[in-house]
């Protein structure tokens, strides 16, 4: 079915043509509800990285990206490194 033809079947049938709502992250929503948990792990452990972190949360029984951790931390105005985790050099960025 054609676009325009949708368009026009939503017209009759709901007097407007305004474009449906798109698809909403709900998982996201789902681990919204663990922040705090979350934030309490980064705050034991302010080395972990993101993949340390969900694998943390695994452990607990919570499946989650790392993409959707970096959303909450970022929420918060905290940034973590995504690449794979590096013991901690004393002069500086490895």
């Amino acid at each position: 079915m054609s676009r325009a033809s949708r368009w026009a079947k939503r017209v009759r049938k709901e007097g407007q043509i305004a474009s449906w709502a798109q698809r909403s992250d709900r998982r996201s929503q789902a681990i919204e509800v663990q922040a705090d948990p979350i934030q309490a792990t980064y705050e034991a452990h302010p080395a972990i990285c993101l993949d340390e972190l969900r694998d943390a949360r695994a452990v607990q029984g919570v499946a989650t990206s790392t993409g959707a951790l970096a959303r909450i931390f970022a929420r918060q105005g905290i940034t973590r490194k995504r690449r794979r985790c590096a013991r901690l050099n004393s002069r500086g960025r490895t």
